[in-house]
């Protein structure tokens, strides 16, 4: 079991073959302006009959439109974008807790959810690992927090999820691709499988190791959480894990009705400048460059990605209110 970051909560929602593992942080401020209210006299009563269970017509009605949030209302449909909730989505050898930092920027006005990809953290290991299996997934943990729209954000193959998940349904206000690749690229995974069962982990994440690339100066406690969260793969687990994605196309995938953004660290060696622009070109979408960082962008630069994402969604709650 991970430690749960204060403010956060552990969800466990049910899926096919298991569970798919959530750190789910609530709209703060939600919960302290429902705190103020209870103290305000007069109001016990309505307090009370707020906690009451509702009854199936009631919660029916309830899950239409603006879905229900683990028993409060999507604040999506509160109006105002920093309203608007947020799922974040890792990408292969990752976790729901390298997201950690940035859950920390993002305004307390938003609850943000990210999820353990199936084959991480503490999701299930069991089941396939291609990604119509993780879309149905992440399908499965919206309809569990009842968000009839959010923010999609997406690390490397975690992109390529929340591209797909967008492209197939109605819930997506915005996508953001951070180092995501459109195309399969099994001639490199394959090789890079290989180093990572020979050389373990900590050596292959190294922040010397010729086969990743951090930012310049990162700070160890950022290799070390990349690390942990590959360590808790099981090899044969991680071996079919990336067999199945190394083989996924999403370039046929496109968003209609919301704007994606993509996103590249400069020192990212994978996701070169060239793939990156190819991209955003493909997506009509814009890039954004975090200067001196590598893939792990919001380890390595949590207060600038937060910064991007939520200059972006403003722009597009102007644009779209207008």
């Amino acid at each position: 079991m991970t430690m749960v970051e204060p403010g956060l909560r552990r969800l466990a929602v049910r899926v096919p073959g298991g569970s798919i593992a959530v750190l789910l942080r609530e709209n703060r401020e939600d919960r302290e302006d429902t705190a103020e209210r209870s103290r305000v006299p007069g109001r016990e009563d309505a307090a009370d009959r707020s906690r009451e269970p509702l009854g199936e017509d009631a919660a029916d009605r309830s899950r239409e439109g603006a879905a229900v949030r683990d028993g409060a209302a999507d604040p999506s449909a509160a109006g105002g974008d920093d309203r608007v909730p947020v799922l974040l989505v890792h990408g292969v050898t990752g976790s729901a807790a390298l997201w950690a930092r940035v859950t920390d920027h993002i305004g307390p006005g938003r609850a943000v959810a990210a999820v353990d990809l199936r084959g991480h953290g503490e999701s299930t290991v069991h089941g396939s690992f291609g990604a119509a299996r993780h879309v149905a997934d992440l399908n499965a943990v919206l309809g569990h927090l009842g968000w009839a729209r959010c923010h999609l954000v997406g690390v490397g193959f975690g992109g390529g999820l929340v591209l797909r998940l967008a492209a197939t349904g109605s819930r997506a206000e915005s996508v953001t691709l951070i180092g995501t690749g459109l195309t399969g690229t099994p001639d490199r995974v394959r090789p890079a499988l290989r180093a990572l069962w020979q050389l373990g982990p900590a050596t292959y994440f190294a922040p010397d190791s010729p086969h990743w690339n951090f930012g310049p100066g990162v700070c160890p406690e950022v290799v070390a959480e990349t690390v942990r969260a590959a360590e808790a793969i099981p090899f044969p687990v991680l071996t079919r894990m990336l067999e199945a994605t190394c083989v996924e196309d999403f370039s046929r995938y496109r968003p209609s009705g919301c704007p994606v953004q993509v996103v590249r660290g400069e020192r990212d060696g994978c996701f070169t400048a060239e793939l990156a622009a190819d991209t955003a070109r493909a997506m009509d979408a814009r890039l954004r460059v975090v200067p001196g960082s590598g893939p792990m962008i919001m380890l390595e630069s949590p207060a600038e990605t937060v910064t991007l994402l939520e200059d972006f969604w403003a722009a597009h709650w102007v644009r779209s209110d207008a």
